[in-house]
């Protein structure tokens, strides 16, 4: 994944981040680094999760987006920093989500296109 923009937190640590935002709402994917293993912090208006590359998995937050800012088109640097502080605060109440659940719940919506 290649990501052209940088959020530099207060202690000074960057992470990179790309904004594939559209007509649809905003979609930031911020770069991460858990326990030595790459992942994505995805933020869009009514989800917060991690993608984790190890396993395919994803880690669902309770707390979306829209519901810490409201209906807002775009997210500023100190709001996808607060996404990620509100990731790290709540990782334990995260729901794990499989990537075999991932996959079914994609085919459910591609059915549903259809």
């Amino acid at each position: 994944m290649d990501y052209d923009l940088e959020l530099v937190a207060a202690d000074g640590s960057v992470f990179p981040y790309r904004d594939d935002s559209s007509s649809d709402g905003y979609h930031y994917r911020i770069s991460l680094d858990i326990d030595g293993n790459a992942a994505e912090l995805l933020i869009q208006p009514h989800s917060l999760h991690v993608s984790l590359d190890d396993d395919g998995g994803w880690l669902q937050f309770p707390q979306t987006p829209s519901e810490l800012f409201g209906d807002v088109a775009a997210l500023n640097s100190e709001q996808l920093l607060e996404c990620m502080a509100v990731a790290a605060e709540t990782w334990d109440d995260a729901e794990y989500v499989s990537a075999e659940q991932i996959s079914q719940l994609l085919g459910m919506m591609v059915g549903k296109e259809s």
